[in-house]
């Protein structure tokens, strides 16, 4: 499996580390950590495809996205 990163998935992922170093105040060596961690799970997918839920809205592609 290929693990593809839209645009607006990388925006949105900017934006909710913006607001935790901003709002919560979350240090930024921890908002780095969590960055990594969550890209990482993702890539996770790439060994194991069946770890993450199936996508209703690309069903009918037949691939088991």
């Amino acid at each position: 499996m290929r693990v593809v990163y839209t645009d607006q998935s990388l925006e949105s992922l900017e934006e909710s580390l913006k607001f935790l170093l901003k709002v919560q105040k979350v240090p930024l060596e921890k908002a780095l950590e969590i960055r990594k961690q969550l890209l990482d799970r993702a890539d996770g997918l790439i060994i194991n495809p069946h770890m993450g839920q199936y996508e209703e809205y690309l069903m009918h592609l037949g691939k088991g996205h």
